[in-house]
């Protein structure tokens, strides 16, 4: 998979509209998932860190996509479950 085809998987089309909706923010793929896409390896699992965006907003935005659930309050870590795939 080339890194201009991630917004095309079926589990991140929200990615799009998402930026749309929010232009002041900025998404990152980070994590496992980045060296997997390098490596043309499959991934399932997707870590992103959102910024420019107040938290309240973020959880709205999230939770009418899907389950969304904070995981590490701390650090403000979301686990987010888009609802194709529950």
């Amino acid at each position: 998979m080339h890194l201009h085809t991630v917004s095309e998987r079926a589990e991140l089309r929200w990615v799009d509209d998402f930026l749309k909706s929010y232009p002041g923010a900025e998404l990152f793929l980070v994590g496992g998932a980045v060296r997997d896409l390098l490596l043309n390896r499959p991934t399932k699992d997707f870590d992103f860190v959102i910024a420019g965006l107040p938290a309240t907003q973020l959880e709205e935005y999230f939770r009418t996509l899907g389950s969304l659930d904070l995981v590490g309050e701390r650090f403000g870590v979301y686990k987010f479950q888009y609802k194709e795939f529950d």
